[in-house]
């Protein structure tokens, strides 16, 4: 882990689109103390900030998304979360984490599901989608293409100041 000053600016900009355009989702979403998942971005000028910045998921938080890619023969895959959803990075999962159960011919088939989860987030900071129950089928799978976001590392908003659409996260892993 690079060494940086603890305490990363943040703007607007870095937030997940429906926290940039809700103001009562930021203020719900964004307070004091919440804890945050960010990405870390070095800048030409100036010191690193923070990007990518969204609010980890509670326990019992459900969160929708489409099954991105899906390895039939590994069992494993990666869900995207839909655009307008506080959580916004791609989450691992396996075919056992389905509340109920897919036979095979099915399985072979997750590529474009929509489907409801709950995250448990790993030590580093990688989220899985944990109690995956299918929405629904596609009648095609849609392509996504992957891109590679940086560090993830944890953090806690120190100042959030909502008329001006910027902030600060702590991040003791930083100092």
């Amino acid at each position: 882990c690079p060494q940086v000053q603890s305490d990363l600016l943040f703007l607007l900009e870095d937030l997940p689109p429906i926290l940039q355009r809700h103001e009562e989702a930021r203020q719900c979403l964004l307070g004091i103390g919440t804890k945050v998942l960010f990405t870390l971005y070095s800048v030409d000028e100036g010191p690193p900030r923070a990007r990518e910045v969204m609010p980890v998921p509670a326990l019992g938080d459900c969160i929708i998304g489409r099954v991105k890619n899906y390895g039939a023969n590994s069992g494993y895959g990666f869900i995207k979360p839909v655009e307008d959803a506080p959580f916004t990075h791609d989450l691992y999962f396996n075919h056992k984490d389905f509340s109920s159960r897919i036979g095979d011919t099915l399985r072979a088939k997750l590529e474009g599901v929509v489907c409801k989860f709950n995250v448990r987030l790993t030590p580093d900071g990688k989220g899985q989608a944990k109690n995956i129950e299918v929405v629904s089928w596609p009648d095609r799978a849609e392509d996504g293409s992957a891109r590679s976001s940086g560090l993830s590392l944890h953090g806690i908003v120190q100042t959030y100041k909502i008329n001006s659409g910027y902030g600060f996260i702590n991040c003791p892993k930083l100092g």
